[in-house]
Formats: structure tokens, sequence, C-alpha cells
């Protein structure tokens, strides 16, 4: 019982094809009516009996002949009514040239009598509309009228014949059709039992030929699926392998310092040791916070863009930033309006900003400076973060923002995932990320574009309220 409320593709099209003969017969039987049910089709029929009985009868000279042909065939009428149930009565007058009455008896005689030649409409009082033809020959004056037939008779009656018709015409295109539905789906079970019994670690193409044209669709888009599977599991795989790898390292590296600060002889090398142990510890928090931030842009879902003000963002990241800037003794700066409010969304925001300046000041030497500008570019927000430090050489540059790949600067401790992270975030909230040379043609200019902002005035109305604000974010910490 629950297999008959199951969706089905076979069951859709049969009750497709019932629907469509149901709207057949209504559209049939609405044309039908308007064909049969208007006076104009009852007049015409009057018309074309009473000008071939005339017809006929303009050779005959004998009344009791004429008369005789006329009640023949006025019974013979009305008696085929009578037998299909039609709710009609026929009636025939025959007058001679002298206006004497041949055939013909009341209620209808002596109305029909007055009427003028051609089409004719009598209402009697108690009786239904009598629509008549009255045609005057060489020899004989002939009148045929009928009673008017009612219209949910002539309703019921196209209704019952149209629909015996589509019953049976219904088996004979719904026997096809299901076949040709039944024998058509065979290929989609085929594919269907190959996909199923497919390894559920096999992630290669299906490789499998179709010669009908709706399937290979199907079959292509099952085949990129798997292929964008495979991709993605081998880069997790190897996500994995290379993480484990950068996390071996710090671990060995802590494991040494805390072995070297327990057999520590005397304070100072105590302290050396703690020292390089908090180092190691910190790099591995590093290293595990970019881990998580990474798996987390990778596996949730963007969330909806936020009006937030892109300046306030930036200036609250470089103060948790600044403290790191001033014991690398770096200038760090902040290029920005007073107000710029941006539909972005926040975490893709936060993570560029801390990513980018973060590696900025674990490269850049001291002494050196790291200046942060964020405006709004038409209909994108612009975010450029630039340094003179040693920079990246030309042949790296493409390869930096994948994952563990790391510039030439080998002797600064780092994981190579920050720049993947950026990457990630920024393409995340659909943008884009850039790499060119930085300040005073050195170092690194990453400039990252966000589409979707919406810059609105200031809230002050100061006159400098809308001015750039160029803000040395190390030198507010003093």
């Amino acid at each position: 019982m629950k297999r008959l409320f199951v969706p089905s593709l076979a069951r859709r099209m049969m009750l497709a094809l019932l629907a469509a003969f149901a709207l057949a017969w209504v559209v049939l039987l609405a044309f039908e009516y308007m064909q049969e049910g208007r006076p104009s089709a009852v007049d015409g029929r009057l018309e074309a009996a009473a000008n071939g009985l005339a017809l006929d009868l303009s050779d005959v000279t004998d009344t009791a002949e004429a008369r005789a042909t006329v009640a023949v065939l006025e019974r013979t009428i009305n008696r085929n009514y009578h037998a299909i149930g039609l709710p009609a009565v026929l009636v025939v007058q025959l007058r001679d040239t002298r206006g004497a009455n041949v055939h013909g008896a009341a209620p209808w005689m002596d109305a029909l009598a007055t009427i003028p030649p051609g089409l004719s409409q009598l209402r009697l009082q108690g009786r239904p509309t009598l629509h008549a033809y009255r045609t005057v020959g060489t020899r004989w004056s002939v009148t045929v009228a009928q009673t008017e037939v009612p219209r949910g008779w002539v309703l019921k009656s196209l209704g019952t014949e149209l629909a015996l018709y589509m019953a049976i015409a219904l088996p004979c295109v719904l026997l096809p059709l299901w076949l040709a539905v039944s024998h058509g789906l065979r290929p989609l079970h085929r594919l269907s039992r190959a996909v199923a019994a497919r390894d559920s670690e096999d992630m290669s193409a299906t490789g499998l030929i179709v010669r009908h044209r709706e399937l290979q669709p199907l079959v292509l888009a099952i085949d990129s699926l798997l292929s964008r599977l495979r991709v993605k599991v081998e880069r997790e795989h190897a996500f994995i392998h290379d993480a484990a790898h950068e996390l071996r390292t710090p671990l060995a590296v802590i494991s040494a310092h805390a072995h070297a600060l327990a057999l520590a002889p005397d304070a100072a090398r105590r302290r050396e040791a703690q020292d390089r142990l908090d180092e190691s510890l910190a790099r591995a928090a590093r290293l595990v916070d970019q881990l998580l931030a990474l798996a987390q842009l990778d596996d949730s879902s963007p969330r909806r863009p936020e009006q937030v003000d892109a300046g306030l963002v930036a200036q609250h990241e470089l103060a948790q930033l600044a403290p790191r800037a001033i014991a690398s003794g770096l200038e760090l700066d902040l290029d920005a309006p007073e107000t710029l409010e941006a539909s972005v969304e926040p975490l893709a925001l936060r993570t560029i900003l801390r990513n980018l300046v973060g590696n900025a000041l674990q490269y850049v030497p001291r002494g050196g400076r790291v200046r942060v500008s964020v405006a709004a570019e038409g209909s994108g927000l612009r975010l450029v973060v630039e340094d003179d430090g040693p920079g990246i050489a030309l042949e790296d540059r493409e390869r930096v923002f994948e994952r563990f790949v790391r510039g030439a600067a080998g002797d600064v401790p780092g994981s190579g995932l920050g720049l993947a992270i950026v990457g990630q975030a920024a393409r995340r909230a659909g943008g884009d990320v850039g790499l060119s040379t930085g300040l005073e043609g050195k170092g690194c200019r990453f400039e990252v574009v966000l589409p979707g902002v919406r810059a609105r005035p200031p809230h002050s109305s100061a006159p400098d309220s809308d001015r750039a604000v160029v803000r040395t974010v190390s030198d507010d910490l003093h």
C-alpha cells in the first residue's frame, strides 16, 4: 500500500496522460456544444429539410400522394427522435398553392399558417419554443418546424458520446505509452545498478557509455562529481599527511626542551630551556589555530553577508596584533576611512586581515614597516596589506597560496598555511587576492577585493569626517 504513495515518474506520466484526456474531453465537449447548441445549427437543418422536401414534391400532383409522403417522413423522424431519447418534436405542414391545409394538425398548424417564408420562431403559451422554416414552391408550400431541445440534454448527450470515444481511445494510447515508459526507464535502472555496485572507495570515472542522449548529461554529471570528490579526498589526505608532518616537528622540539628543562643544572639553563619551550608551544598553538581556521573555512557553508564597519573591524584586528609589532620593532599603519559600512562576511574579513598582517609581522625584519589600507572601490571592498620585508620571489608567487608551501625565507619558522587560509577565505567570500611588490619597491603587497560592498556616508556631520585616516597602530599602545 505504501508503494502507491511513493513518487514515481511512470505514474506521473500516466496521470499526466489521464489529465490530458480529461482536458481533451472538456475541450471537445465545449466545441461540440457550441456547434450543436447554437440556434443557427438547428435553423440550418430545418432550412435544408424544408427545401429538400419541397424539391421532392415538385413533381407530385396528387394531393393524397403528397400527404402520404409528408406523413411518412414526419413519423419516421419523430420515431427516430424517440428512439435516441431526444426531447423534441418535428412538425411538417403542407399546403397547396391555394393555401388549403394538406397535412398538419393542431396545436401548431394555425400558428404556422401565418408565418412568412424563411426562418421563424414561435412561442406559444405553455409550450416550448418552435423553430420553423417555410419555403414556397410551384405546387406546394412546405413548413418544417421543431421544438427547441433543452441545452442540458444536449450537453449530457454530447458528454456521454465523447466519454465513450475517450474510453475506447484511452487503452489504445495508455498501453503503448506504459510499455514505452517501462522500456525507456531500463537504461536508467541499469545505470543506477552500475553506480550502486561500485566500491565506496572507488572515486574513478564510471566509464559507462550510454547511447541515449537523455542519460549522457547524467553520466557526465556523475563523473564530474566523482572527479571533484576524488580531488577533495586526495587533498584531505595530503592535508592530514602534511599536518601530521608539521606537527611532528614542534612536538619533538617541545619534548626536547621539556627534557632539557627537567635536566637543567642551574637557573640560567632552566630559564633558557623555559624560553625555548614557550616559543615551541606558541608555534604549535599557532599551527593548531591555523589548521582549525582552514578546516572551518573548508567545511562550513558561507554565511550570509552582514552589514559591518570594515574600518572598525580592521582597527580591532590590528589592535590585537599591535603587541607583536611592538615586540618585533615594526611600524604598523592603518589607512581607512572613519566609517566604511560594507555588506561582507565578517569571518572571511577578519581571517584575511589576521593572517595577512600576521604573516607580514613574522617575515619583516626589525625596523620594517607594515601598512594596511581598507577602502571602497566601486562595488567592491579593497583591502591592501604591504610591507618592506624580504618579499617573495617571482617564481614562488603562484604557489604561496597553496597549503604548506612557503617562500624562500625558510630561516623564519612557519607552517605555510597563512596565505592558503587567506586564499580560501577570499574565495569563500567570492573575492580574489593578488600579490605584487610592496613598499619602496621591495617586500610584498597583497590586495584582496571582496564583492558586495555598499559604502555609506559617515554618521558624523563634521566636514572632514569622510577623509581617510592614517594611524600608526603600534604607536597608539604606548
